[in-house]
């Protein structure tokens, strides 16, 4: 009976464990990784000057590709770096620059980040008041962390400053009177790292963003859940040579002390 209920501790341990390590969505380039739930949400306005949302999740399967500096550019104080994730027509750009010795940029001195961030798309909705492909941009400092350091953060979002119609190749008109678009994160990973170095699991270190003073509950939850995994497995480990000493027979002639 007792080693019924040994197994069954593990089996149960080894289930809720699992369930706990979901498969997080992860992108990497030659200079580039990114780990995390991206989306994002666009407010439109339909026919009937109603507005509505789309949402846009990128999935596992997303692909990723960019720009990466290469050779001599590798020793500028002062490195620049594309990153796009694309699924279905739509393609998510970040602009990254990484600062090793220079002021007064976007970017701290020592630290990396996001400069620039497009999102492409064409929304395809039967109800939609304007027709066509879309850009929308936000010009700013993003993502900001120590050179070699990983940017973490549980959930944020980030509105697009503009967003506007393509008109053609030539021609864009700003429509974000009627249309709004905003980037949303959670469990999101990102970093920028030097080419001759790609990262290996855990090698760098989180720079946790301010919402994130300390690991967030994502980061909190597996380790609560390991050691009441280890508590239950020595209870019934404890229970288990307990009870085994109770109904081994001492050999004949002996006395159990």
């Amino acid at each position: 009976m007792n080693n019924k209920i040994l197994i069954l501790a593990f089996f149960i341990g080894a289930i809720v464990y699992t369930s706990s390590s979901d498969n997080v969505p992860s992108y990497k380039t030659n200079c580039t990784l990114l780990n995390g739930t991206i989306t994002v949400i666009v407010n439109y306005t339909k026919n009937e000057n109603r507005r509505s949302t789309v949402t846009y999740e990128f999935s596992p399967n997303a692909t990723a590709n960019g720009l990466c500096p290469k050779g001599d550019q590798l020793k500028d104080p002062i490195q620049h770096a594309t990153f796009n994730l694309k699924e279905n027509g739509t393609v998510l750009t970040f602009e990254l620059l990484q600062n090793t010795g220079k002021t007064n940029t976007a970017v701290d001195q020592g630290h990396w980040g996001v400069t620039k961030m497009t999102f492409k798309y064409e929304l395809q909705q039967a109800d939609e008041k304007i027709q066509g492909k879309r850009e929308a941009i936000s010009n700013g400092s993003f993502f900001n962390a120590p050179v070699n350091r990983t940017y973490s953060c549980s959930k944020d979002k980030i509105a697009f400053e503009s967003v506007l119609l393509v008109v053609n190749a030539t021609s864009k008109r700003n429509i974000s009177d009627n249309e709004t678009v905003v980037f949303n994160e959670k469990g999101m990973g990102f970093i920028y790292f030097n080419t001759t170095k790609a990262p290996n699991s855990g090698e760098y270190d989180k720079y946790y963003c301010k919402g994130d003073a300390i690991p967030p509950e994502d980061e909190i939850l597996p380790i609560a859940i390991g050691c009441g995994l280890a508590a239950l497995v020595l209870i019934v480990l404890v229970a288990y040579l307990i009870g085994r000493r109770k109904v081994v027979p001492a050999p004949p002639g002996y006395e159990r002390v």
